[in-house]
């Protein structure tokens, strides 16, 4: 089941890490900027934030420290696919 949620420029929506979601190809001439937050509770083990974004960053580095040649699949997203946009496209002028 699909239900599509359109937004706005400006507009953010907010939901678990759990929805399967995609968005769809960014057709504009400018970038789609993106705001991730997470958290972990004392039970998982409490402030989890360095080691986090240090496991996401070797399994997924920004565009500009991606080896040439090394591929970042979906195997490594977890629950999620290949954002073939950007590996197609790469970033658009974000301005972030």
């Amino acid at each position: 089941m699909q239900i599509p949620v359109p937004l706005e420029s400006g507009q953010s929506l907010v939901f678990g890490s759990y929805l399967a979601h995609r968005p769809a190809l960014n057709q504009s001439d400018n970038g789609r900027a993106a705001i991730y937050t997470t958290y972990n509770s004392i039970s998982d083990g409490g402030d989890k934030h360095e080691a986090y974004y240090q496991d996401r960053r070797r399994l997924w580095p920004p565009i500009a420290e991606r080896l040439p040649g090394e591929r970042y699949d979906a195997k490594l997203y977890g629950f999620g696919t290949p954002m073939l946009s950007v590996v197609e496209e790469g970033y658009k002028n974000t301005g972030v």
